[in-house]
């Protein structure tokens, strides 16, 4: 009978140490799982934070998009509107060039009667007082006198007799005493200025003339 007690005690002792150590292992494990679970929490909280994080971005970057989208909407809109004035503005210059050409066309034949009915001169008229004014290239008519040529540039007033006109003022400059408006030619081949042999009216000018008044004591 004693060694069968022994057995059983024995027994009895294995069962006890498997089961203390299958608790401790028990334990061991819970413990590790709390571990883990509390892990897990913290980074489900901060994950959670982060999430919310996520969502107000999401939240800015729809309104932001939102935003864009309505000023690209704006902008087609103005590039549309600027494509179709770019549109009018090239029907309209073409339209203008074409008018420019034509009337560039009417403009040079007009020139060409202008330049065949007239002459270009060059008139001088010295006021006194160091006061001189020239008119070149004046375009005057054909067969133009020089009283009619001073009268399409300044104002003139004058008298006329058997021989001629006399110039009495011009622009308002005249009737000083013993002062008077008298004229010159130049001579072509010499280059020198020469006394009016007639009375103004009664001179006809050449293209390429030049003539002066000249307001000076006589």
């Amino acid at each position: 009978m004693r060694p069968t007690l022994c057995c059983v005690k024995t027994k009895v002792k294995r069962m006890v140490e498997k089961k203390t150590a299958a608790i401790i292992v028990l334990c061991i494990t819970t413990i590790l799982c709390i571990g883990l679970w509390s892990s897990s929490m913290q980074e489900a909280n901060r994950l959670e934070g982060q999430l919310w994080e996520l969502e107000g971005d999401y939240e800015k970057l729809a309104r932001v998009r939102t935003s864009l989208e309505e000023n690209y909407s704006e902008l087609r809109t103005e590039k549309e509107d600027l494509e179709k004035d770019y549109s009018d503005l090239e029907v309209e210059y073409s339209s203008l060039e074409i008018e420019y050409f034509s009337l560039k066309e009417d403009y040079d034949v007009l020139l060409q009667d202008v330049e065949d009915l007239t002459i270009t001169i060059n008139l001088k008229i010295d006021y006194g007082g160091g006061n001189v004014t020239w008119h070149n290239a004046t375009r005057v008519p054909l067969d133009a006198n020089l009283l009619t040529a001073t009268r399409l540039i300044a104002s003139v007033d004058y008298t006329t007799s058997d021989f001629g006109a006399f110039v009495n003022e011009i622009d308002g400059v005249g009737g000083d005493a013993d002062t008077y408006w008298l004229w010159h030619y130049l001579d072509k081949d010499t280059g020198n200025w020469e006394y009016g042999p007639s009375g103004a009216d009664l001179w006809v000018l050449h293209n390429g003339d030049t003539v002066s008044w000249i307001y000076t004591t006589f």
